[in-house]
């Protein structure tokens, strides 16, 4: 089963979920800009209502293309909310939008980090200025490396070696929290 819900109220709705149910799994696939003060309610109440029913919840924030502060706050309330439920949260995906909040502000990815399985990260060819976003599977990085080098990218459009459009350091901080699930 699949539905597509808008989240928030009146005309300035910019947030929407995919929710799709298999088998004792929900995912919530958000997609649009979370900036409103309270769209997560009927997430949370929804999940609330599935106790007996789910057994993981999945989401994905690869959608997401922009979150202000009160969307962050938003997020923040809601991750404090649904923690306590008896589910295995983790991120299916997750935006760089996303991860540049989530870097400032830890607990968006949870009190104890979520695990993630995939992310965006931003490159920039230095060549020809060719800015492209990445995917990355957590899977397959080393995240006990010291330090913590992004995956080596080449330009789409000249070839040549892409770097990290971000500090290393400070893009890849919420890597340091999940290496401690693993």
């Amino acid at each position: 089963m699949s539905i597509i819900a808008a989240l928030g109220s009146g005309r300035s709705i910019k947030i929407e979920a995919q929710v799709s149910l298999e088998e004792k799994r929900v995912t919530f696939a958000f997609r649009g800009v979370l900036e409103e003060e309270k769209p997560l309610d009927a997430v949370a109440e929804y999940l609330n209502g599935m106790r007996q029913t789910i057994e993981e919840v999945v989401f994905d924030l690869s959608g997401v293309e922009r979150i202000n502060s009160s969307g962050v706050r938003c997020w923040l309330d809601f991750m404090k909310r649904i923690q306590g439920y008896p589910f295995r949260f983790r991120f299916g995906g997750v935006s760089e939008f996303f991860l540049e909040q989530a870097n400032a502000k830890p607990w968006m990815l949870g009190k104890r980090p979520l695990p993630i399985d995939s992310f965006e990260a931003p490159y920039f060819c230095e060549t020809c200025s060719s800015r492209t976003v990445r995917t990355l599977r957590t899977a397959e990085l080393d995240l006990k490396a010291e330090p913590f080098r992004a995956p080596s990218a080449s330009c789409e459009s000249c070839g040549k070696p892409m770097r990290l459009d971000e500090s290393e350091e400070y893009f890849f901080q919420f890597l340091k929290r999940l290496s401690s699930l693993r």
